[in-house]
């Protein structure tokens, strides 16, 4: 949703920047380009250190990128720093339904599962509100609280039970799965 708003107002100078139309355009391409190189990193990572330790890489990974749109005035900078919020949000992407399915009870799943979506277009939804009331770079500045929520949600929760079993920590796991299920 970021780039829907900010080209127009990179090419008008809006939020202290003037961006060329080639300029923009990278901004733009970059997120899908970082979305998928996070997609494979996500699967990855979330097998490797767990479901929950990713997802806090990737609240951290994109707070500071969206720190990063906001604050400097480099074109190479920012064109970095919108990569990077589209790796860290591709790999939040896979890494989330995979957690929510783990920790879910079989009979809520279906619904748990859509709650992805619903967070996803909300988000969407406003950031294009945001983005008709602020420059684009502000907007970067607010939603730095997006993902340090969520990073203060995860924090309390427990890993995947199922991630547990497959490292062989069965004691751990019964404990994640009383904590889930009571």
């Amino acid at each position: 949703a970021l780039s829907s708003f900010s080209v127009p107002q990179m090419l008008k100078g809006e939020g202290g920047l003037q961006f060329s139309e080639d300029e923009s355009s990278w901004f733009a391409s970059l997120f899908p380009l970082g979305c998928i190189t996070g997609s494979v990193y996500g699967a990855y990572i979330a097998d490797k250190i767990g479901r929950k330790k990713s997802l806090i890489l990737d609240c951290l990974g994109l707070a500071l990128s969206y720190l990063a749109l906001g604050y400097f005035h480099n074109f190479a900078v920012i064109l970095i720093a919108r990569f990077m919020t589209g790796h860290f949000g591709g790999s939040n992407l896979v890494t989330t339904p995979i957690f929510v399915g783990e920790i879910s009870h079989p009979s809520i799943r279906g619904f748990t599962g859509t709650l992805l979506m619903i967070e996803y277009c909300c988000g969407f939804t406003v950031s294009m509100l945001l983005g008709a009331m602020f420059p684009w770079n502000r907007v970067a500045y607010i939603t730095v609280t997006f993902p340090l929520v969520g990073l203060l949600i995860i924090v309390f929760l427990k890993e995947s039970p199922t991630w547990l079993l497959r490292q062989g920590l069965e004691d751990e796991a019964v404990d994640c799965l009383n904590f889930y299920r009571g």
